[in-house]
């Protein structure tokens, strides 16, 4: 205590928040009070907090506005942004500069996330309209098979009596040339795919390909690569897709060229057959049933013009 009976200053700061312990104890049993290192300690102007008051004019606005204005929102960047110190600022002028420092990243994850999304929905789009799509089909299916069995009844009458051998055969011919028919029609298709796939390859690595690599370069900028360090990010096929796409066109050209078979020759004599010997209908080059369903028919109608007295 002073000798004019003022107390020391902090000694009053202590009395006059009594109520407040400074993380020390109080003893009410003694008429003294503990002062802690807190209280004796003198804090530094720069140690309280700043206040900024604002104008008149503002406080009005955004009481009268319905919603967060664009005043209250440039504000609160800028209190969110004067907090952080000036090594978390990362030598930005601004809320904006900092905001885009920031969040870039996440914004072009999620951008990622929502494209593949999209392409997932698509593909599941796609998918269900082709389950809806399969009653219909399966309809259509069973309405052929009706169709092509009346139209075997009706040739069957057609035929004049003793050919009913000859256009049993000719049955099991058109229904084994049928299903070889669809082998060079399958190869047909397969080949086609493959020469698109292959000119897909050429446009990657023309055009799609370089034109990532320009679009990568300028939104990565600000990563400061130099030009020599670009090359490796060109996007390429993992394989040498090339082989793998000359050997696959050139399996489906001979499995083409081995059903669709070697064009035969016209031969007057119908009693000669014109299947390979040793071989299942199934199995017969398309040329080879073809021929000798031709051969069939000719016979059919001679009979039919020159039907056998019973």
């Amino acid at each position: 205590m002073r000798e004019n009976g003022f107390a020391e200053p902090h000694v009053r700061h202590a009395r006059q928040h009594r109520h407040l312990d400074y993380g020390q104890p109080r003893d009410r049993n003694m008429g003294e009070l503990r002062v802690c290192r807190v209280c004796r300690r003198t804090r530094s102007a720069a140690e309280y907090p700043r206040a900024r008051y604002l104008s008149q004019q503002f406080v009005e606005e955004l009481c009268s506005a319905q919603g967060i204005t664009d005043s209250l929102t440039q504000e609160m960047e800028r209190v969110i942004f004067e907090s952080h110190s000036a090594e978390d600022k990362d030598g930005v002028a601004d809320f904006d500069e900092l905001l885009e420092i920031r969040t870039t990243r996440l914004r072009d994850a999620r951008s990622r996330e929502e494209s593949a999304i999209a392409t997932l929905s698509d593909r599941i789009s796609i998918e269900l309209e082709k389950r809806q799509l399969v009653a219909g089909l399966a309809k259509q299916i069973e309405d052929k098979q009706q169709l092509i069995s009346g139209y075997t009844k009706d040739r069957s009458k057609l035929a004049s009596k003793g050919s009913e051998e000859r256009v049993k055969q000719l049955t099991e011919l058109t229904t084994a040339a049928e299903k070889v028919r669809s082998y060079p029609r399958f190869f047909a298709a397969q080949e086609q795919s493959l020469l698109s796939l292959l000119d897909e390859v050429e446009n990657v690595r023309t055009h799609q390909a370089p034109e990532g690599l320009r679009r990568t370069q300028e939104r990565y900028k600000a990563s400061a690569l130099q030009p020599t360090d670009w090359p490796p990010f060109l996007l390429d096929y993992k394989g040498d897709v090339d082989a793998c796409l000359e050997k696959h066109l050139a399996k489906c050209r001979d499995g083409a060229r081995s059903w669709k078979g070697t064009p035969q020759p016209r031969n007057a004599d119908l009693t000669i057959s014109r299947l390979l010997a040793n071989a299942s209908l199934d199995q017969q080059p398309l040329s080879q049933l073809e021929a000798e369903n031709d051969r069939i028919e000719k016979q059919i109608r001679a009979e039919s013009d020159h039907p056998v007295s019973s």
